[in-house]
């Protein structure tokens, strides 16, 4: 049997088409097709990617992307497994000293004013922390439009309701592939509508289409991966930084937002 970039590859000669008519179609860089064809794998940028691009290349190529689910199990990330507990610390016993009952008191008394007041501390500076992180993190307040005059009413027939939008196409021109390596807050605006608004766990990924327009704010530019139409990008901003960028079916931006004043 012939291997899973031989018969992409013969797929592809087959149908005539060149790797970069292939590209174009897929979106996906004729570097990394050739790579795919080629099975070198280690120049997929990571294993997410190498999964996603070759079931993309076999669906542009009409074949099923699924006939490759077992060759791509090679793809699977290895699972580090947890280190050793650290061996326990040998206990010291210390023998008991005898005390007034007086004594015991007054030391008891200490102990627990000690205890409350780092209670009081700990209670103080976890709320501090809450408020400074919704602050941090909470998406700027976006302009309301001027209300409009009133107009007098019509005597026409009354206003119809608007249509339901056209259903989006199967494939947009604009395709983004998002991977978080730590908790990042994201908010996806795709043609001038929120289709996502939340926080992508570690090793999360999510996959968003535009066809004219797509924008993406995070609160954690540095936890992020990103790839445009089969393009890796490189790093968005350090950790803990807000990025805005913009794609349009030609290229993108990345624009830096500063947070909002407390």
């Amino acid at each position: 049997m012939s291997s899973l970039g031989q018969r992409l590859r013969q797929e592809r000669l087959q149908r005539g088409l060149s790797l970069e008519q292939a590209a174009k179609r897929t979106r996906i860089s004729a570097r990394f097709l050739e790579a795919i064809e080629a099975e070198e794998f280690d120049k997929l940028p990571g294993s997410f990617f190498a999964r996603s691009f070759v079931r993309q290349y076999a669906a542009a190529l009409g074949l099923d992307p699924e006939a490759f689910d077992a060759e791509l199990g090679r793809f699977e990330e290895p699972v580090t497994p947890p280190p050793p507990p650290e061996p326990a610390q040998p206990r010291i016993r210390v023998p008991p000293i005898a005390v007034s009952a007086k004594a015991r008191r007054l030391a008891l008394r200490r102990w627990a004013g000690s205890v409350a007041a780092f209670v009081l501390v700990v209670l103080a500076c976890a709320v501090l922390y809450t408020i400074w992180q919704k602050v941090r993190w909470a998406p700027a307040p976006q302009p309301q439009p001027p209300a409009a005059a009133p107009s007098p009413p019509a005597t026409s027939a009354p206003p119809q309701p608007a249509p339901f939008p056209p259903p989006s196409a199967p494939e947009a021109p604009i395709l983004i592939h998002i991977r978080a390596s730590e908790d990042a807050w994201v908010r996806v605006t795709s043609d001038g509508r929120v289709v996502f608004s939340g926080v992508l766990k570690p090793g999360q990924t999510q996959a968003f289409q535009g066809r004219e327009s797509l924008s993406l704010l995070t609160g954690n530019a540095g936890a992020l991966q990103l790839a445009f139409n089969g393009r890796l990008l490189g790093p968005l901003g350090p950790r803990g930084q807000i990025r805005v960028v913009e794609f349009t079916p030609a290229d993108y931006r990345i624009l830096e937002r500063k947070p909002p004043a407390s």
